[in-house]
């Protein structure tokens, strides 16, 4: 009796330890930066406070909108050539609200940050804010928003002295110049560029005069209620004049024209997932090896490998010929043999367990072989059970994702609940990836709320629609974010562990992975892939040769694999980069845009395979040779050469492009 309560209480003490560390490593990681961030913002004042209260309850109202749909009357109106949606008209509403806050945060918060920052601002709130009120278009109130647009920069400059002050001002007179001169009736009395031009000397006049520039304290707390008000005013001015249908025509195209930028942030939120998965696998290590001995874990591990092999073969192949004819002559195994038999998985898990049955032996194989040479330690096995776990969770993505943009087939309809659940998901996802955007300042935190409450907007618009593209893209992208972030971060993490590696700066690896991203842009608009090395080498040169770390012969080789996953992430899947298109030639940027917007090359094709490969090889000799180029200039050259010729080789050989 005594050693039964001594095992039980050994037992108890195991469960409450392994529920600590649960908390602790599982949960405390993540959900506990979430909440670190949630009661930063709130610590701002009642401001925040208030894009708080309208977020939340922009996720209640999505939810309700999609139990209570039918309630409603319905608008449809024609968003592409030939494509049709359809709408609960209160929906159309409370976007245009929610996007009245969010442009309204985001001006006060751009503002607070900076002067540039605000011109970057104003130019997408004046482009995409005034195309959902079109209608009003040659009317003076289209020129209500930019010329407070124009009055507010004059006030933030005058907070902001600078050498770019005067030359970001001249910029925003030209924008608001371009906007209102046919709104305010000078088309005949300004007519052409020159117009144009004139009526922007004008404006830089008003704005730019020394009693203007003035120093005045900018407040933010008027700016923000003055447009928010003008923001809703214009709104609700265009819906009274126009048709619901054209206004929601109009909203979506605004709206979707933004998706994006925001569309980049769903990359961190997959690198999250597959952190998710590394802590999980943390947690499971450190519960086991508390009530384990070493050589007992390793068995669990092993043991629980070959299990988890067994189950996926009988679930994939159904059970070995010999097992079947054991269980045949049994009355309970024949029913065993018939559930099993009736047993269906979806395909795209059954596809899942297939491939994750090779990849679970290989694991196993690679565990002997280190135990054989008696290279296995804790740490060693820990990073393969994190590997093994990622490795599901991309082999379940990858084949979801085949089944959805392969066949077509994805379930655009929600309840509440489900609603609920992923606009409210998407909010605290983005709260817990978000430890540096948010937490600063106040102003900071005003620009954030900005972004939260334009993502609802966008989020509320396109799922009261049941847009199916737009789950889609949130689906694809976190997967894009496991392959393209949260693998490479995986051996990025082990490489300066087992070297004792000091970790390059995250804010250098994002700067490296955005500008592989815009190296693609020329090789999508001459449809060529042999000079991105180039543009890699010139990337990395300008933005890390003077300011970056060079001591390990790795260093290199980060950087320039952090520029080739950019590059591979945006040539495979083009994002779509809204582009204020005031003039003709920002038109035709639009339009280049738009030749290889359509292009997709799918995980499940050989040329990504290709691409990928390639693109790694070469970064990691051009970063090896690159590391060299403080002996001499010529391993710069070498490294050009060598860059181009994998490249080209593996256009060549994969892509039949000579």
């Amino acid at each position: 009796m005594a050693r039964a309560k001594a095992v039980l209480g050994k037992l108890w003490q195991a469960i409450r330890s392994g529920v600590r560390e649960y908390l602790v490593i599982v949960r405390g990681r993540s959900e506990g930066a979430g909440l670190a961030r949630l009661a930063e913002i709130s610590q701002g004042g009642p401001l925040n406070w208030l894009g708080l209260a309208v977020r939340a309850l922009s996720v209640l109202a999505t939810a309700y909108l999609g139990l209570y749909a039918q309630r409603f009357p319905f608008v449809t109106a024609e968003v592409w050539e030939g494509e049709s949606l359809s709408i609960p008209t209160p929906a159309v509403y409370l976007s245009l609200l929610i996007v009245s806050f969010a442009w309204a945060y985001l001006l006060v918060g751009a503002a607070a940050v900076g002067f540039g920052a605000y011109v970057l601002v104003a130019v997408y709130g004046a482009y995409y804010g005034l195309v959902a009120g079109l209608a009003l278009g040659g009317t003076v109130w289209f020129a209500l928003i930019p010329i407070w647009l124009l009055l507010l920069g004059g006030w933030v400059a005058s907070s902001s002295p600078g050498h770019w002050r005067l030359p970001l001002l001249l910029l925003l007179s030209l924008v608001v110049s371009w906007l209102t001169r046919n709104a305010l009736g000078l088309k005949n009395l300004l007519p052409g560029t020159l117009g144009n031009f004139i009526l922007a000397a004008c404006y830089f006049a008003l704005i730019a005069n020394p009693w203007a520039l003035k120093p005045r304290a900018f407040r933010p707390v008027p700016a923000f209620f003055i447009s928010l008000l003008l923001y809703g005013v214009f709104y609700a001015l265009n819906l009274r004049r126009a048709e619901t249908s054209q206004v929601f025509a109009n909203v979506f195209l605004s709206v979707h024209g933004l998706w994006g930028i925001v569309a980049l942030y769903w990359y961190w939120l997959g690198l999250d997932l597959f952190n998710g998965a590394q802590d999980m696998a943390e947690w499971v290590v450190q519960s086991v090896r508390g009530w384990v001995s070493r050589r007992r874990f390793f068995v669990l591990v092993l043991a629980l490998w070959v299990l988890w092999g067994v189950v996926t073969y009988i679930l994939s192949y159904g059970p070995p010929w010999i097992v079947v004819r054991l269980l045949a002559g049994q009355g309970w195994g024949e029913r065993l043999l018939r559930n099993l038999l009736a047993f269906e998985l979806p395909f795209s898990l059954a596809w899942t367990l297939n491939y994750h049955l090779y990849l679970t032996l290989g694991f196993v194989a690679i565990v002997l072989v280190l135990g054989i040479l008696r290279r296995l330690s804790s740490e060693r096995l820990l990073g393969l059970l994190g590997l093994w776990v990622a490795g599901f969770f991309a082999i379940w993505g990858y084949f979801g994702l085949f089944f959805v943009f392969g066949g077509g087939d994805f379930d655009t309809s929600f309840g509440f609940w489900p609603l609920l659940i992923f606009s409210g998901g998407m909010f605290w996802e983005i709260l817990k990836t978000s430890p540096r955007f948010a937490s600063e300042s106040r102003p900071r935190s005003l620009f954030f709320l900005g972004f939260l409450l334009l993502l609802a907007g966008i989020a509320t618009l396109e799922l009261a629609a049941q847009y199916g593209p737009f789950q889609q893209e949130l689906s694809l992208n976190s997967y894009l974010g496991i392959v393209y972030l949260g693998v490479p971060y995986l051996l990025y993490t082990a490489l300066y562990r087992s070297r004792r590696y000091a970790p390059i700066p995250s804010g250098h690896l994002l700067l490296l992975f955005a500008l592989g991203m815009l190296s693609a842009i020329p090789c999508l608009v001459v449809g060529r892939l042999f000079f991105a090395p180039a543009l890699w080498i010139v990337a990395v040169l300008a933005a890390m040769w003077r300011r970056g770390r060079w001591d390990d012969p790795w260093d290199g080789a980060i950087y320039t694999l952090a520029v080739a996953l950019g590059f591979s992430v945006y040539y495979t899947h083009p994002i779509f980069i809204p582009i204020p298109a005031f003039t003709s030639w920002m038109a035709q940027l639009v339009q280049i845009q738009a030749q290889y917007g359509g292009l997709r090359i799918w995980p499940w094709q050989a040329e990504w395979w290709w691409i990928l490969g390639g693109s790694a090889v070469s970064a990691l000799a051009v970063g090896v040779l690159l590391n060299r180029a403080r002996q001499h200039w010529l391993f710069v050259a070498l490294a050009f050469l060598v860059g181009m010729a994998i490249v080209g080789s593996t256009e060549w050989l994969g892509l039949g492009v000579i």
